[in-house]
């Protein structure tokens, strides 16, 4: 497999988690409104954003597949993007392994470079390596110097660990540390996060993304933009389905997420049981808001 099918493979579930914004219906009452809906909006943003993160490590890490897995040189390698502009045709991919510490850099460069995904880039991600992403018990931290997405800039941690068990589902513990965000007009958002990733359809089947489920569970944190402390627990794991994008519908299927924050009720959503639809509920002060339903 390429490594733009990889790529494309692992950031699907970086898409599909910007679906969390909530939007009212203007049929319901008004006490829940886009507004309100700011705390999942921004954690999707900056979930989407560190997904997409490791979905270039990914891809990047099984370019260096010989040497992270201790068949190729050591040392210092640089090359462009070789893989028809996985990364974009501008970005330099440099190996290193210093003391069997194994760092992969992309390097989009100051003015930008654009991927097959139309996505600008620029600055530097740093990925280091125990092992491969798929590999148990491997794990695999990114950082970032300047860089940024669209304009977007990312700062801080993200620590992936293969907690699969043998003959299990491949399933990863992710912890995001000290996230920041920086928009355009200057705006961030502040982020941490500790949660499970676990594929639980699809993965025999690299081939075609269609049939791939994932179900995600954990904490979310931080400040949103409207500079409003949150967190976010899934009481029941979050299901992403590759055959409901398809179909159109961005939304998690299924799973159930409260959110306590500053200066606003405590709520929950609940995202359903299964089915491929935009249709979720909010509840709030004891009253159930069907929102798209």
């Amino acid at each position: 497999m390429n490594l733009s099918h990889q790529f494309r493979n692992l950031a699907f579930i970086a898409v599909s988690l910007i679906a969390f914004t909530a939007c009212q219906n203007n049929d319901e009452p008004g006490s829940f409104d886009q507004t309100d809906s700011q705390f999942l909006e921004d954690n999707a943003t900056a979930e989407f954003l560190f997904e997409d993160a490791l979905a270039l490590g990914v891809a990047a890490g099984n370019a260096r597949a010989a040497q992270i897995d201790g068949f190729g040189g050591s040392g210092f390698d640089e090359n462009e993007d070789e893989d028809g502009g996985v990364f974009g045709n501008c970005a330099i991919v440099t190996f290193q392994n210093i003391e069997n510490v194994k760092t992969v850099t992309i390097d989009f460069g100051t003015e930008g470079c654009t991927g097959f995904d139309e996505k600008v880039r620029k600055g530097k991600v740093i990925f280091t390596f125990t092992a491969r992403h798929f590999v148990s018990g491997s794990v695999v931290t990114t950082t970032f110097d300047g860089y940024s997405v669209d304009g977007v800039g990312l700062e801080g941690t993200k620590t992936v660990t293969n907690i699969t068990v043998e003959g299990g589902n491949h399933t990863h513990r992710i912890v995001v540390d000290a996230a920041k965000l920086t928009f355009p007009d200057t705006k961030t958002i502040e982020w941490e996060s500790n949660r499970t990733r676990e594929w639980v359809q699809g993965a025999n089947t690299p081939l075609n993304i269609s049939d791939d489920v994932f179900h995600i569970g954990g904490t979310y944190s931080g400040k949103n933009r409207q500079d409003r402390n949150y967190s976010m627990t899934s009481t029941t794991d979050l299901e992403y389905k590759a055959s409901c994008r398809r179909d159109g519908f961005r939304k998690p299927s299924a799973g159930v997420v409260e959110v306590e924050s500053s200066n606003f009720p405590d709520y929950t959503v609940d995202f359903g049981s299964g089915t491929c639809d935009d249709t979720y509920t909010v509840t709030i002060n004891g009253q159930v808001i069907v929102i798209n339903g």
